[in-house]
């Protein structure tokens, strides 16, 4: 798994930022308590409630980007673990429809869809791939791609690996 997905690197951005924001929000509230009285030389009490509404806020900040790294990281174990197991099905590509859920740049993002009919109970699976950044029409000419599964969960926890379909990508 060595390229990331378009819409974690997007995760990962933004919870390193309210992560980081939220502490020196923290910080800045640690700062005002331990100087509340020059912090109120006015004397009026409106000051005292500063320090309140930082660590309300940095408290919020970071709880919101710990979640979001959280649910990366377990987004992360969840596909090495697939990788891991190596139980893998061979699915026919059907489609790289165009994914204008997340976009980058105003661009839209495309996957790669691909489809497995199981032998045994003649179920057809669909799957899509991880979000990718560039057009894999006009670049992927295999029929067939692993997709990395769990049949205990149903065919639910996947994995489609497109990377080795896939060429290198430089742009200039």
């Amino acid at each position: 798994m060595s390229r990331w997905d378009a819409g974690s690197k997007v995760f990962l951005l933004c919870g390193c930022i309210f992560v980081t924001v939220g502490v020196i929000f923290l910080c800045a509230c640690a700062l005002m308590l331990t100087q509340i009285d020059t912090l109120a030389l006015d004397r009026q009490n409106d000051a005292r409630f500063l320090p309140v509404i930082f660590g309300a806020l940095g408290g919020l900040m970071a709880a919101i980007g710990g979640a979001l790294l959280v649910w990366l990281r377990r987004k992360r174990k969840r596909t090495e673990r697939l990788l891991e197991r190596g139980e893998y099905v061979i699915a026919k590509i059907t489609g790289f429809p165009v994914d204008y859920q997340v976009t980058i740049n105003g661009r839209p993002t495309y996957r790669v869809e691909c489809s497995y009919q199981d032998p045994v109970t003649g179920i057809l699976h669909v799957f899509e791939s991880k979000r990718l950044l560039i057009d894999p029409a006009y670049c992927v000419t295999a029929e067939t791609v692993r997709v990395y599964v769990n049949r205990e969960a149903g065919y639910q926890d996947y994995y489609v690996d497109v990377d080795p379909i896939l060429p290198r990508v430089e742009r200039h």
